[in-house]
């Protein structure tokens, strides 16, 4: 950034992407939500962060969708260097958190997609078939926890480029700063105590689960312990991993938008 260049705005402790403003979002509980929103065509996409990430995260696919898509990324409690409360920490208590949002912002359609945690709130919303929900997609979002085990033996990320190592070990120090090992170790659990089967078995929206085959043969549908229904669809990245915004964004930006187009999104 040059002395010219006018900074973006700051919030929780990271710059705003471009065209993208905040708001925070109080619950109940004392605890709240940031939603960073970008005005432009619909349906809206909702986006979920994976459990260390944040807007930032989003930047490699925001970056390459059409920059009339109109855009909501919502951070969990934790994101964007908040400081972590008391209270629950799981699936559908955060399922719960982010469809507050929604309400409150009243986006119209909507299609909801997230990554990793992100990828596993979105199922658990996805088969509450909410009001003005047109479609989902839940990016490497583990229907259980076990799925790392009967579909990829263990295998949950590949290596990465020198430089996409050094991005990732940046950003993961800034994400957790704020948080105590304990607070780190309970955030982190969150995702094993889980299973979306039900909620996937509920839903009745077009939903596009996508995965990085790890350069490895792809697992069927059962391995991964989604159902063979006629509303779910299986995407594969070819030779990525769980890092799919690190690994293959112009490949996951091709899949994400051929089903938004499907969707009406711009």
């Amino acid at each position: 950034m040059t002395d010219d260049t006018p900074a973006q705005p700051t919030f929780g402790g990271h710059e705003a992407l471009p065209g993208f403003t905040s708001t925070p979002h109080p619950l109940p509980d004392g605890r709240e939500l940031t939603a960073w929103s970008r005005p432009g065509n619909g349906p809206t996409l909702i986006l979920i962060p994976g459990t260390w990430g944040d807007l930032q995260s989003w930047s490699p696919l925001i970056s390459r969708l059409p920059p009339e898509q109109a855009i909501i990324v919502v951070e969990l409690f934790w994101q964007g260097g908040r400081a972590l409360l008391d209270g629950p920490l799981d699936i559908p208590v955060l399922a719960d958190a982010v469809q507050r949002v929604i309400d409150a912002l009243q986006p119209g359609p909507f299609v909801i997609g997230g990554i990793s945690l992100g990828g596993m709130i979105t199922v658990e919303i996805a088969g509450r078939n909410p009001a003005g929900l047109v479609a989902a997609i839940p990016m490497e979002g583990w229907t259980h926890h076990s799925v790392r085990e009967t579909a990829f033996h263990g295998l949950v990320h590949t290596p990465l480029s020198p430089d996409q190592e050094r991005r990732r070990l940046a950003e993961r120090s800034r994400r957790l700063a704020h948080l105590s090992p304990e607070q780190q170790a309970a955030v982190g659990s969150i995702w094993r105590r889980w299973n979306g089967a039900d909620a996937l078995a509920r839903s009745t929206v077009p939903i596009l689960h996508i995965w990085g085959d790890r350069g490895r043969p792809r697992p069927e549908p059962a391995d991964l312990q989604i159902p063979r229904r006629p509303n779910i669809t299986v995407a594969w990245i070819a030779g990525s991993s769980h890092r799919l915004l690190l690994q293959a964004p112009d490949a996951l930006v091709r899949t994400v938008r051929n089903f938004l187009a499907s969707a009406g999104s711009p």
